[in-house]
């Protein structure tokens, strides 16, 4: 009879010790902060000394450096950076100990694929990429941001975008969805200089070619002299355009 009392008392005891268990672990899933929790508690870059534990940039899940972990210093002494803890990451702007979050989110990988990309910076913004899908085939918005406050000044859609050329600071661009006004933009100077097409023979190109995206139309030639657009009139038949770009 004590033995049996025994037994029973054991297995009660047991039975409890694993609820407790279960309840710290409910309890501990529901007090992990979410990103918003995250990103309200991130100090200035600029005050390393504050940073938690937490966030460092070689945290573990950060390990294969997904991430790019470098500080971006701007002329005006703005800062680009990634706030990164075990669970999540933020692209921060800063500026005068003002910060602004540019994208989130849990999928390392991911995130570094899509979103707000930094290209450069130029004396009258910071530009951009913002790749809308996570992989190949479908081109960029081109995103101009202030150097002051990370706010957008202009953004010139995927459907619009044709070509840039990275070595030689320019991009080319439709101005609208009429696609008859082609753009050749200086990004040093931010110049603009327009070459008008004949109406609707972008349109029906695309018809033409049953494609997507405008820049599959398009083959941009830069000699270094001119710049010459060439247009997939029908398929394998193209039409040549001088582009103005002084």
């Amino acid at each position: 009879m004590f033995y049996r009392l025994t037994k029973i008392l054991l297995i009660l005891l047991v039975t409890t010790l694993m609820g407790c268990n279960n309840v710290n672990s409910i309890e501990e899933i529901t007090k992990t902060p979410s990103i918003t929790e995250h990103t309200s508690q991130i100090p200035s870059h600029s005050d390393k000394s504050k940073l938690k534990p937490n966030f460092v940039c070689d945290c573990e899940s950060n390990e294969d450096d997904i991430l790019d972990c470098d500080t971006t210093l701007l002329s005006n002494n703005a800062l680009l950076y990634w706030k990164i803890n075990c669970d999540s990451a933020v692209y921060c702007f800063e500026n005068n100990n003002k910060i602004r979050y540019l994208k989130s989110g849990s999928d390392y990988f991911l995130i570094n694929r899509i979103g707000l990309t930094y290209i450069e910076e130029y004396n009258d913004y910071l530009f951009f990429k913002d790749e809308l899908i996570s992989g190949c085939c479908t081109p960029p918005d081109l995103v101009f941001l202030n150097k002051i406050d990370a706010s957008e000044i202009n953004r010139i859609p995927s459907s619009h975008f044709v070509f840039g050329n990275p070595e030689k600071d320019y991009i080319t661009y439709f101005q609208d969805d009429s696609l008859t006004e082609f753009i050749f933009h200086d990004l040093n100077t931010n110049r603009k200089n327009m070459t008008v097409l004949e109406n609707n023979i972008v349109l029906r190109a695309i018809d033409n070619n049953s494609i997507i995206h405008v820049n599959d139309l398009v083959n941009i030639n830069d000699d270094g002299n001119e710049i010459i657009l060439e247009l997939e009139i029908t398929p394998k038949v193209y039409k040549e355009f001088k582009i103005k770009n002084w």
